[in-house]
């Protein structure tokens, strides 16, 4: 399967925003879909297929693009992990579902702070889920993909501007400096300070679908009931964000 995104031109004299449309190929078929973020033309680098520019509009509209990518994946991981091949008619259907549900606003609900105050007091985890816990809460709290949170390294703590940051690239290239909330910093310092002499991963390393299928038993030993996705997370961050604001 291959996601790539570009943007769909307006006609000539609109002064409208244009739309980011996704291409996805799957089972030698190219299909494209809607996905409802809107982009001015001059903002977008259709190399990096990205919104360009420091703005937290255009930050948000990335985290959009990255959002919707991430859940195709995590669907096409899910099929793999399963054993059965995803029909294509099929994989649409749940594709479009996803995107009237982004366009309704009816996304996943972001945890409460009573959830993540559950979290954070979880006990009875054991090492590999007490990882996963503060992995998922890193999400929260940074925005940061599982796939960038795994790879992350000390040296990718900074002072910028007098305040405490982490850095990470994500795909397209794209460097990212995300300042650190009270709770990410001690995350991260939690690791930072008792990693072996010659390690420079912060986290141990552990696969997406190992990730994945252990985050239903951090939920149960949470004792809440919203479902810990990328999503969650995703939704969490932008709701810290604009609680910040």
């Amino acid at each position: 399967m291959h996601i790539s995104f570009e943007l769909l031109e307006n006609p000539k004299g609109s002064h409208r925003p244009s739309q980011v449309i996704l291409k996805l190929a799957l089972d030698n078929q190219q299909l494209l879909f809607p996905t409802y973020i809107d982009v001015e033309p001059a903002n977008w680098d259709s190399n990096k297929q990205r919104a360009l520019g420091k703005e937290i509009k255009s930050f948000e509209t990335n985290l959009q693009i990255l959002k919707l990518e991430t859940s195709l994946l995590e669907l096409y991981n899910n099929a793999l992990r399963a054993q059965s091949h995803p029909v294509m008619n099929d994989f649409i259907a749940v594709l479009l579902h996803e995107q009237q549900t982004i366009k309704s606003s009816q996304e996943n609900p972001p945890l409460s702070n009573s959830e993540l105050e559950s979290l954070l007091k979880a006990k009875n985890l054991n090492t590999g889920l007490t990882v996963l816990r503060d992995q998922y809460l890193l999400m929260c709290f940074t925005g940061i993909p599982f796939k960038f949170i795994k790879k992350l390294e000390k040296s990718a703590l900074r002072f910028i501007n007098k305040r405490r940051s982490i850095q990470y690239k994500d795909d397209s290239g794209t460097i990212y400096s995300i300042p650190l909330l009270e709770v990410g910093l001690i995350l991260i310092h939690k690791y930072t300070t008792v990693l072996p002499p010659g390690q420079s991963h912060i986290f141990p390393s552990q696969t997406f679908i190992d990730w994945t299928s252990k985050l239903p038993d951090l939920k149960e030993l949470a004792g809440f009931q919203t479902d810990l996705t990328w999503a969650t997370a995703l939704a969490t961050y932008q709701q810290i964000l604009q609680s910040k604001r």
